[in-house]
């Protein structure tokens, strides 16, 4: 699955980057919006890779490990739910404001 996001993401760049160069705006968004959705199961799939891994190291009753993937797990949420705050407050404000956003890292 990940080789498949790699290969869409490269294609969906020289769309894009083709769409901007002809001013082709409507094409330009469609990649983006493609982008977004990459970026967004990449993310997830880090995520629930994390998870999984946390939950090995509790079945395996290896507590230190376990530790330390719950905090790594608890970092990459509360990233989650900063830049899920930020966009909601952008789009509360103003809705075409959420493309300028600077997301939290």
């Amino acid at each position: 699955m990940l080789l498949l996001f790699d290969v869409q993401a490269r294609e969906r760049m020289v769309q894009l980057k083709a769409a901007l160069g002809g001013w082709e705006v409507t094409a330009a968004r469609q990649c983006l919006h493609s982008l977004v959705n990459i970026s967004g199961a990449v993310h997830g799939y880090g995520m629930s890779e994390l998870t999984k891994a946390l939950g090995d190291a509790v079945k395996a009753d290896n507590e230190a490990m376990a530790g330390e993937l719950l905090l790594a797990l608890e970092r990459e949420a509360d990233l989650v739910l900063r830049q899920t705050g930020a966009l909601l407050a952008a789009l509360a404000s103003d809705p075409a404001s959420v493309w300028s956003v600077q997301l939290p890292d």
